[in-house]
């Protein structure tokens, strides 16, 4: 896996010189989409900004670092504007200024990643115990399973400033996790919704068949982040609930290894797939292997990454490096169904830095 690793670096780094500083989120075909000038605020742009780091800690090209940084100063008005942050804060954030402080003690940058820490941590609802996901009167109450992923800011936040807070608030949040959104059978709900008082009134299908399927990506989400939680804590709730949703993946997975964008949707002559959901399970289970040394996990994680590469792998001399992706299910924009998405190939490439023992961003 080691030489399929480096041809995977090897074309990333074709891509990011065309691509340079731009910000790219979907490819329908071979070349990204610019999200700069279109939807700064938009949650994936901080993905290619992620996979330049991880090209210039692979290469020491400082052409790639310096194209992240500009992507990273792009999502200063984001920041700045406060208004548009939401619970994606962790994703803006941790893959551009968490990335450039840690890899090139960027000052400013650790200011950045605090800010939008502090943002984060204020959208905790203390009577549910969840952060609020997106802003506006229609969501007031609402949580999601991405922001599983958006803790691992908190978390840094906490070893960072040395208060316990941050971690706390992520613990609390998994927690609700724990309770409202996995169900025994580790299938998981997008969307859970509460009142005023705190209390759950409802789900909703999200980006899911329904409200009682299991959106792919969504599985994929809390696979991962539960187990970036247990890391966290040493704590063994989450490890069971991480093998949970891991037992649920492994039985309703299809056989080439790459996920339905929604497991539990009605049998289809032609299901949908995910790619992106696959690159992110893959994290989850190799990072489960690493922490229990259980090979069932390492075989699961392995047995995605090549259903991966032998369905999913973009052709040589296109942008992307996965194809496949699906937004949503229901999704009605063509350009959103059986596409190349920008956080698959990003977590494509984390996947693989696990596999290789290497240290990866979440």
């Amino acid at each position: 896996m080691v030489n399929f690793t480096s041809s995977i670096i090897e074309k990333a780094s074709k891509s990011a010189l065309l691509i340079k500083d731009n910000i790219p989120y979907i490819a329908f075909d071979a070349y990204y989409e610019d999200m700069t000038n279109s939807n700064i605020g938009w949650w994936t742009n901080s993905f290619y900004s992620g996979i330049l780091w991880y090209l210039y800690k692979e290469t020491n090209n400082e052409e790639f670092a310096s194209w992240a940084k500009n992507i990273e100063r792009k999502l200063d008005v984001v920041l700045d504007g406060v208004k548009d942050v939401d619970h994606d804060a962790g994703f803006m954030w941790i893959l551009t200024s968490v990335c450039s402080y840690k890899l090139t003690n960027d000052l400013k940058s650790k200011k950045r990643a605090l800010r939008a820490a502090d943002l984060l941590f204020g959208r905790f609802n203390k009577k549910g115990q969840y952060i609020q996901a997106w802003n506006g009167d229609w969501a007031k109450g609402w949580a999601i399973i991405d922001t599983m992923m958006n803790l691992s800011l908190l978390y840094w936040a906490s070893k960072e400033t040395i208060d316990n807070k941050y971690k706390e608030v992520a613990i609390k949040c998994a927690d609700t996790v724990l309770k409202h959104f996995i169900d025994e059978n580790g299938s998981v709900r997008h969307i859970v919704m509460f009142d005023e008082k705190g209390n759950k009134k409802g789900v909703k299908g999200g980006q899911g068949y329904n409200e009682t399927s299991s959106w792919g990506r969504g599985t994929a989400w809390a696979l991962y982040g539960l187990t970036i939680t247990y890391r966290e804590t040493k704590e063994e709730r989450f490890l069971n609930a991480a093998n949970k949703v891991a037992s649920f993946i492994k039985k309703h997975l299809p056989s080439e290894g790459v996920p339905y964008a929604d497991y539990l949707a009605p049998k289809e002559e032609k299901r949908k797939l995910d790619s992106s959901a696959g690159a992110i399970s893959a994290c989850g289970f190799y990072l489960l292997y690493q922490l229990t040394n259980d090979n069932e996990y390492l075989n699961m994680g392995n047995k995605i990454i090549e259903g991966l590469k032998k369905t999913c792998l973009a052709p040589s001399d296109y942008q992307p490096l996965l194809l496949h992706g699906n937004v949503a299910y229901h999704t009605d924009k063509i350009e959103e169904r059986d596409c190349s998405l920008i956080y698959g190939d990003f977590f494509f490439i984390e996947a693989l830095m696990l596999l290789n023992k290497k240290d990866t961003f979440f």
